[in-house]
């Protein structure tokens, strides 16, 4: 259970990291939408920041 912990947190360090690097502090916003559309089960939460991680996406390309 520990090492499962571990792991999790781990991931989602690398993860924000990555996003950070990526697309800045916006990406990190639209991350932590996501993040708390999907604790607090809210649609409109995590659909605002997967919009926002897209619309990020889609200005890099």
């Amino acid at each position: 259970m520990v090492v499962t912990m571990l792991a999790e947190q781990a991931l989602a360090a690398t993860v924000a990291h990555f996003v950070q690097w990526r697309f800045g502090y916006a990406g990190l916003v639209g991350l932590a939408l996501v993040v708390v559309g999907a604790r607090t089960r809210s649609a409109r939460c995590a659909s605002a920041g997967l919009g926002l991680l897209a619309l990020l996406q889609l200005a890099q390309a």
